[in-house]
């Protein structure tokens, strides 16, 4: 088993970005066909903006990002390959992923992630799991990419929210 991690920097909100960056993993990944399977994985994501946020609005500020997971295939002919992976999403400044928070200075921004635009699940360790999956022809070589969408939630009526570019720092860890 390896992990993959991805730096999520600079979550912010008022003037707010999440970015999401990619770091190497080890795959083990199954399938069928004839020779010996070699796969590797890599990961990217996009930034998450929040844009300005304003306390005095009745409705959550929300927006997304995404995360690819791309399997690379060789060493095997004529079958299908498939690498089977958990996405997992640190807690950032807050220390749990339960009740995540920007910082801007001393001050602090109440705002989580999501697996869904419904936002009911808290996107946390080993939260999301998914899979990669390609047929190999004659060459020996294909890839396959897997998008998964992050959705960010700041709750309304946060008064004590200064003006400030607020930010954090989420880790992105894609076992395999």
């Amino acid at each position: 088993m390896r992990n993959r991690n991805a730096r999520v920097i600079g979550l912010g909100a008022l003037i707010g970005v999440l970015s999401l960056c990619a770091a190497p993993a080890h795959a083990t990944c199954s399938g069928s066909g004839l020779g010996t399977l070699n796969c590797s994985a890599t990961v990217s994501a996009t930034a998450m903006s929040f844009g300005s946020y304003s306390a005095g609005t009745s409705s959550a500020t929300t927006t997304s990002s995404t995360i690819t997971v791309t399997a690379t295939f060789s060493g095997r002919i004529l079958g299908t390959d498939t690498l089977s992976y958990t996405l997992s999403l640190s807690a950032g400044n807050s220390g749990t992923t339960a009740s995540r928070y920007m910082s801007y200075g001393s001050r602090t921004l109440s705002y989580n992630l999501y697996t869904s635009s419904g936002y009911g699940t808290v996107w946390a360790t080993d939260t999301v799991s998914g899979s990669a999956s390609v047929s190999v022809g004659f060459n020996g070589n294909a890839s396959a990419s897997t998008t998964h969408t992050v959705y960010g939630r700041i709750p309304a009526g946060q008064y004590t929210a200064a003006p400030g570019s607020y930010s954090d720092t989420i880790t992105v860890t894609v076992t395999y």
